[in-house]
């Protein structure tokens, strides 16, 4: 699509936008602009310019208001800092201008740092204005806060701020919990309190005043942890995180995640310590409620339950296999050696719901080498014979798809193969899927195909040879999220 075309389609985008808020329709309205936005971003600086201030402003303003009442502050800054920047914004009436710079203000908290002075002098001056103008407000609730945030942002400043997050986990770690094991994670300081507290549905009483527990407690069936973890900085207990999964649940807490990230990093610590083999990382499921509170600031305790972060469903009956399920289940009981790809795609997906992305990413390009091995070989045998299908992928040299046909006879081809000259080459797996390509309909074209394939093997050589990956330039989950939605995508048409 050339830039004349994306102006034209981005103009009839903010059209439809901005019928869609005059009918309050914000459902539309988020849809139209996140299309607006992705066709936008792209432009050159010069097309970018032909679309009117008026129209931009209008853009990130909505886009802003939805992403802040949606509680995904980062997104949300991003665009109402966008609105800010253009003079549009200081035509729009009082009220307005206090309901965009409190969201600003909202969204930007989190993720202030004590010592970056520039932000907080920002922050600091929207705050202020908006203390000014509290009087022009009514709404108590806006009042209150406002001021809660200025408590928060003065906290910030003195670096008094902390977030404590409270949650039982299933493995117990043993570890005094008279004394807090400090740890930096991401630049930011943690402190760690552990208990260890019985899992009321153990039915194993202690001994007196011993203890009893089970070997390698995996599961916490007899012995839990009681985690509190104290963070040195501000969280928001209401801010969403997006996260990559195959079901509908795109978002948890993001203090919760945080918190799962950090202790993590420790378990990591922890296992290669103590050798504890069988405790593994943490994801959310694995945690039923949490409590966030903030140390520091005169605020009430902010209480969650994760049992909102679940994806639930309520029936008049639980979700029994149907009669076709069952079928199916009894026919695939007879096969006694299940396909390997299969169980490596479901592995993958198990490892990216516990965010475990390097696992994922490894388990999927498994299953993508062993199902392009039983494809190929079917595929290839079809045009080409069992005998040579199989003699080509296990790299024995054959004269008709050798790169040195063009080069010598077959004869002298034959001699070299006999004496050991030309040796044996296991095809790769571009040159596997070539073959492929060039004797079997596909429905699609090598460019769209080698792009399928690029995105399942992304990161594949790094992470299959044990090398460091920056995960502050690359993000591992979208990449195994990618990889593994291809590789079903791939299933489908190879």
């Amino acid at each position: 699509m050339s830039n004349e075309e994306k102006i034209s389609q981005v103009t009839d985008l903010l059209s439809k936008a901005e019928k869609a808020e005059e009918s309050r329709d914000d459902q539309g309205l988020c849809k139209y602009l996140k299309e607006f936005f992705s066709l936008y971003e792209p432009l050159t600086p010069e097309f970018k310019k032909k679309i009117e201030q008026k129209q931009l402003y209008f853009a990130h303003k909505h886009m802003g208001r939805i992403f802040f009442i949606l509680k995904q502050y980062k997104n949300a800054l991003h665009h109402l800092e966008e609105a800010r920047k253009l003079s549009e914004f200081n035509n729009e009436d009082l009220m307005t201008r206090i309901q965009i710079d409190h969201a600003m203000v909202t969204s930007k908290l989190p993720y202030l740092e004590t010592n970056n002075k520039s932000d907080l002098k920002d922050v600091k001056k929207i705050s202020y204005s908006l203390l000014r103008n509290i009087s022009e407000i009514q709404d108590e609730n806006l009042k209150y806060e406002i001021k809660n945030n200025q408590a928060i942002l003065k906290a910030i400043i003195k670096g008094d701020v902390k977030t404590v997050i409270t949650f039982e986990i299933p493995p117990p770690l043993f570890i005094n919990q008279k004394v807090p094991i400090e740890f930096i994670f991401n630049n930011v300081l943690h402190a760690l309190n552990v208990e260890i507290v019985k899992n009321p549905c153990s039915g194993i009483e202690g001994g007196g005043d011993g203890f009893v527990g089970i070997i390698e407690d995996k599961f916490g069936l007899v012995n839990r942890s009681k985690i509190t973890l104290t963070i040195s900085k501000y969280i928001n207990p209401d801010e969403r995180a997006n996260i990559k999964t195959f079901s509908d649940k795109n978002q948890i807490s993001k203090a919760l995640l945080d918190a799962i990230n950090s202790l993590n990093y420790f378990i990591g610590h922890y296992r290669v310590v103590t050798g504890d083999y069988w405790i593994e990382t943490i994801f959310y499921k694995m945690v039923e409620t949490f409590n966030c509170n903030h140390l520091g600031i005169i605020r009430k305790v902010q209480c969650t339950s994760s049992t909102k972060d679940q994806g639930m469903y309520i029936s008049p009956r639980a979700p029994y296999l149907n009669a076709a399920d069952l079928d199916n289940l009894t026919k695939c009981l007879k096969i006694k050696a299940l396909p390997l790809w299969n169980i490596l795609l479901l592995d993958a997906k198990d490892y990216l719901l516990r965010r475990n992305y390097r696992e994922a990413i490894y388990a999927i390009n498994g299953a993508f080498e062993n199902y392009l091995m039983l494809r190929a070989r079917e595929i290839l045998s079809k045009v080409w014979g069992e005998k040579d299908a199989n003699d080509y992928l296990k790299g024995k040299p054959a004269f008709r798809y050798h790169k040195l046909r063009k080069r010598i006879n077959e004869e002298t081809f034959n001699k070299c193969v006999k004496k050991g000259i030309i040796e044996k080459m296991v095809p790769s797996t571009n040159q596997i899927l070539k073959e492929c390509f060039n004797v079997h309909e596909l429905g699609i074209d090598w460019e769209e195909l080698d792009g399928m394939v690029g995105k399942i093997r992304r990161k594949r050589n790094e992470i299959m040879h044990g090398a460091e990956i920056d995960e502050k330039k690359y993000d591992l989950e979208l990449i195994a999220f990618e990889a593994v939605e291809n590789f079903e995508k791939f299933i489908e048409i190879f």
